[in-house]
């Protein structure tokens, strides 16, 4: 039974419900909707070039299994299925390579979002127009309950726990599928509760085990599963909690997250659109990586040093990226290599190209890169300063990293606070000729083997920067198949 209007119209939940159902195309901002067409870019790259790993056959395999009606294409694959599995699929796919996207810091929306927006549109033959819709409101669902959940307030002691644990990607994906499938302002509260009722705890563990596994701290393909789960059963007539971020024994509180803004979270909904402050990922490892490799690179270049020239380099961060998965000298296997700042280090300074090949055996095993992975060491930054400053968004865009190189006979030391592809300096913006480098050196490994590849990856270049002027998403989607 629907609430009364009164406390609807106070509801967090109902109120971004709201948002999703009421965003039109037409009344998105342009740079908007051009952040949208970066993001759906980006993952079809990201998931092409992750075709190429064990993680993807896996999934592949595991589709197969189940089988589905073959409605939605697997990226990178002739099979067809379901939009549930294809969801899945292509979401783990595209998060094999961990290039994915990262907002503010504070946790991965864009592959699990396009996933299940792409799924959902093609199945329901939406338009381009569609697609770029959903996603933006699916991202803002994402973000803003994340940055709601992962500020803290400024009364917050020293120490307190800032990680979210709601599943911002699974609430991404509901809103996208309830946008794709045109669900009305309660069906999309009920998919959100749905979803929420059934949202995943992370593996805290996750980091202890050696080599790390190939399931990292959650199955982002169940998360994006979860979300269009729950739109689908909304969409049939399931109910469920339709407040279920709301209030003090909301999701929030049962899933110990110790805080929520509800006025950040529904502050200027329809009005701020936070895509535009995503970031993206140049290579393909753990973010927590790229600040460190961001000042590395940038110092043996300034300085013209050479892999070779390199006896040691000590890098200092805060512990989010000071861990033993990120400082052990001897990773095995992809994923951790992925969660590794000496493996990062050495693709760096030996120039591998980013995308598969960094993960490559023949690249993990080689001697030199062996051999330079025992001359990176990683300390704790102390100095950082104290989880008070986390209230801020400002602190919350910042990881303060600094690098010491000694080589040649020198000592050379640089910091810096940001990573390559954070969009708030212009340093580190990636611009859309810099995402279209990415999209090839990942996508191209997609079928590396066909001499005509290369040309269909413009094709779905070209197709992506004129969404908003297809008829139907499988246009773009049966561009897709190798």
């Amino acid at each position: 039974m629907a609430l009364d209007t009164e406390r609807a119209l106070k509801s967090p939940t109902r109120s971004l419900a709201r948002m999703v159902v009421k965003t039109e195309f037409d009344q998105l901002p342009a740079p908007v909707v051009h952040e949208a067409k970066r993001a759906i870019m980006d993952f079809i790259g990201e998931a092409l070039g992750g075709c190429t790993t064990d993680i993807a056959e896996i999934s592949l395999a595991y589709v197969r299994r189940l089988g589905g009606k073959p409605e939605c294409t697997l990226i990178g694959y002739q099979d067809r299925t379901s939009p549930l599995l294809a969801a899945y699929a292509n979401t783990r796919v595209g998060d094999a390579l961990d290039a994915t996207d990262f907002f503010m810091n504070s946790g991965h929306i864009g592959c699990p979002l396009v996933a299940s927006a792409l799924a959902i549109c093609e199945g329901q033959k939406r338009s381009g127009r569609d697609l770029l819709t959903s996603v933006v409101v699916g991202f803002e669902v994402g973000a803003r309950i994340a940055l709601a959940t992962t500020l803290l307030p400024a009364s917050a002691p020293r120490g307190a726990d800032r990680h979210q644990r709601l599943g911002i990607m699974e609430f991404a994906a509901a809103a996208a599928a309830a946008k794709g499938l045109n669900l009305d302002e309660e069906q999309v509260a009920n998919a959100f509760g749905i979803t929420g009722s059934n949202a995943a705890m992370r593996a805290g563990r996750f980091g202890e085990y050696f080599p790390l596994p190939t399931l990292k701290y959650a199955d982002t393909g169940w998360e994006a599963v979860n979300g269009v789960n729950g739109a689908l059963l909304a969409e049939i007539g399931l109910t469920a909690h339709p407040e279920i971020l709301d209030g003090e024994r909301g999701l929030w509180a049962i899933r110990g997250t110790g805080h929520c803004d509800f006025d950040l979270m529904t502050r200027d909904l329809g009005k701020k659109w936070y895509l535009p402050g995503n970031s993206y990922k140049p290579w393909p490892s753990c973010r927590y990586t790229h600040h460190p490799l961001t000042v590395f690179l940038k110092l043996i270049r300034e300085n013209e040093i050479k892999a070779e020239d390199i006896d040691r380099v000590l890098i200092r961060i805060e512990k989010r990226g000071a861990g033993p998965r990120f400082a052990s000298k001897d990773p095995v296997g992809e994923v951790s290599c992925e969660f590794n700042q000496p493996h990062a280090m050495a693709m760096g300074a030996f120039g591998i190209e980013r995308g598969p090949l960094w993960y490559a055996p023949e690249t993990m095993e080689d001697p030199r890169i062996v051999s330079f992975r025992h001359k990176v060491d990683v300390e704790l930054r102390t100095d950082f300063p104290g989880s008070e400053l986390w209230s801020s968004e400002d602190w919350l865009l910042k990881i303060p990293t600094a690098v010491t190189v000694t080589a040649k006979g020198k000592t050379f030391e640089a910091c810096g606070e940001y990573a390559k592809g954070d969009p708030w300096t212009p340093d580190t913006f990636l611009n859309d000729d810099d995402l279209k480098a990415k999209f090839r050196d990942f996508a191209k490994w997609g079928n590396i083997a066909s001499t005509s590849w290369r040309d269909r990856l413009e094709d779905i270049m070209s197709l992506v920067w004129r969404l908003e002027r297809v008829d139907d998403v499988s246009q773009l989607t049966r561009l897709l198949v190798r």
